[in-house]
């Protein structure tokens, strides 16, 4: 299971396995194995790999940028007109 601790981890050491296997803390070895460090890269390489896909479909299926942000601000929860 993925914790906000083990993702402070992560971002501390900026997704880089090799810096935190040399430079962890004991406290951050405990705490993260490498099997969750790989679970994060794959989820972060997921969101990437969705994000340019779903970038283009949109991209393909709108007339502006205008347009493309307020698909984006509806999909966040944000149905105000202003």
């Amino acid at each position: 299971m993925i914790t906000k601790k083990k993702l402070s981890i992560y971002k501390k050491y900026m997704g880089d396995i090799d810096a935190w296997a040399r430079l962890a803390l004991k406290e951050e070895k405990n705490t993260m194995k490498d099997d969750d460090w790989y679970l994060i890269d794959s989820m972060v390489q997921d969101v990437i790999l969705a994000r340019d896909s779903l970038s283009s479909f949109i991209k393909e299926n709108v007339d502006s940028e205008d347009v493309k942000a307020e698909i984006i601000n509806i999909a966040k929860g944000n149905f105000s007109n202003e």
